[in-house]
């Protein structure tokens, strides 16, 4: 406990910025700053995960993924010198829907900037990154409409970003969409759109042709993407649906579909210089491999699907693929990331299983960027796709949905529900549950009975001091006749028998 008091102490001023920026004490009323911030420390400097329990528990973790993505800004500005990472750049990506690449180069060089010349190699590109000078910035070796500065150099306040002409993206973040790169006038669909910064690099990849579905689940990350997407205006058609579970046959004409399900978000604060633990990873593998196999196999027309997470796990990476590709056969084919980035690119996936080294392992210290995994699943039209068959997670396990049978039980509340456990469990399960049912009976009988005896002793109690009283008021009063007390009477029936 007095660890984390120091440490919410500790990091006052970014807590400040942090629930300010997200506005949470005027939309949760009920936290107090002092619980929010006791709260947000051990999410993010602490434990980093937070048990589920009262609604103050819920309202932090209901903002979870967008504290983290903030507490990177918040580093960089309550803090940028002892908290930056002194080999990281920052990337900033121009949006060509607003401006061209030539005048925004040119603005900078009006600022002072000095722009270096393009590199002949990738491992010179690296070279040259880490030697960037105070006013020295390059454009990308892969990514031409993306710019890197000195580690530490701040754009909040510049007017080219409050107006949208230049957005915050790192290299590890653009990859994804770079890779899809869809054909203009095709059909896209963000599974995981928001806050929309994915979204507008494929509106600029498409010159804003075609059609954009940016789906998110989240009612508060929908209103940012909403805010980000109406600085310029693109083709994008933004959803609120659970892409799990959500009507595949209205999106028929999908061509492509990028796929970033919620992480770890272990490659941003490995990048930062932050220690990030393993919480949740089983939680999040299966419904990072629900997502996949579902864009992979629900959407009849797709052509290619790439998937990309923010994390430097096997878990969320590598496992996931070899997971998925066992599932859709030879329908799709992995394509091999390192011929797309010109064999111009060093850290892939770990060889030895089926992503074979064709997936992109972003590591920070050596990519100079935030660590990200990507893998580009291409569709193969000879092969037919396998039926989606939907799995369950019970106690830790994965199953099949035909693994699993219904079996009715009674609730402690007295209700008969049904409840799928796994059939080779059903009969063991059945039988566990029925002991608990009776133990929980047995339980609330025992305090019935408790509840029952020392209402029982009330009443004797108050029925023998009514007739002590009655006694006595006889005796004092000898020659006044006998009277019936009717109120005392009410009285002691009504708490007689309640």
């Amino acid at each position: 406990m007095y660890n984390l008091a120091e440490l919410t102490q500790r990091h006052d001023e970014e807590l400040n910025f942090l629930i300010a920026k997200l506005e949470i004490l005027k939309k949760k009323s009920a936290l107090n700053p002092y619980e929010a911030k006791v709260m947000i420390t051990e999410l993010l400097w602490g434990r980093q995960f937070l048990m589920s329990g009262n609604q103050k528990v819920e309202a932090i973790k209901f903002y979870e993924d967008d504290l983290r993505e903030a507490y990177i800004q918040a580093r960089d500005i309550c803090n940028p010198i002892e908290n930056k990472n002194p080999n990281l750049p920052v990337y900033i990506r121009i949006n060509t829907l607003t401006i061209s690449i030539e005048d925004t180069l040119n603005a900078f060089y009006k600022e002072g900037w000095n722009l270096l010349p393009r590199c002949n190699s990738y491992s010179e590109y690296l070279s040259v990154l880490q030697r960037l000078g105070e006013r020295d910035f390059i454009r990308d070796y892969h990514i031409s409409e993306l710019l890197a500065f000195p580690p530490g150099t701040l754009f909040y306040n510049h007017p080219g970003y409050i107006k949208g002409k230049f957005l915050y993206q790192d290299k590890g973040s653009c990859l994804s969409s770079f890779l899809l790169n869809p054909k203009p006038d095709s059909v896209v669909f963000d599974a995981c759109a928001a806050p929309g910064i994915k979204t507008n690099h494929l509106a600029n990849i498409m010159n804003n042709t075609g059609l954009i579905y940016a789906n998110d689940i989240h009612p508060l990350r929908v209103k940012k993407m909403i805010d980000l997407l109406g600085l310029t205006e693109t083709n994008a058609r933004i959803l609120k649906e659970d892409f799990i579970s959500m009507d595949y046959s209205a999106y028929a004409d999908v061509k492509y579909i990028l796929v970033e399900p919620s992480s770890t978000y272990s490659g941003i604060f490995y990048a930062v210089g932050a220690r990030m633990k393993k919480v949740g990873l089983m939680r999040r593998q299966f419904v990072s491999n629900t997502m996949l196999r579902s864009a992979l196999q629900q959407f009849p027309n797709v052509k290619r699907v790439v998937y990309t997470i923010c994390s430097l796990y096997s878990e969320e990476g590598e496992e996931i693929i070899e997971q998925v590709m066992k599932e859709v056969g030879d329908s799709f084919t992995l394509l091999d990331i390192k011929k797309m980035l010109w064999n111009e690119w060093e850290s892939m996936s770990q060889p030895g299983n089926i992503c074979g080294g064709k997936c992109l392992r972003i590591v920070p210290e050596y990519d100079l960027c935030q660590g990200y995994f990507v893998a580009v699943f291409e569709r193969n039209f000879d092969v037919p796709i396998p039926p989606y068959s939907k799995k369950l997670r019970r106690a830790g396990a994965v199953y099949d949905i035909n693994e699993l049978e219904k079996v009715k039980t009674v609730n402690p509340r007295g209700r008969v529900v049904e409840k799928l456990i796994p059939k080779n469990k059903a009969p063991i399960i059945e039988q566990l549950i029925k002991k608990q049912h009776a133990k929980t009976i047995k339980n609330k009988n025992q305090k019935m009975n408790k509840k029952f005896r020392q209402q029982r002793e009330q009443r004797f109690i108050l029925h023998k001091n009514t007739n002590v009283a009655t006694s006595s008021a006889t005796i004092n009063n000898t020659n006044t006749p006998p009277v019936c007390n009717e109120e005392m009477h009410t009285i002691t029936q009504s708490q007689l028998y309640p």
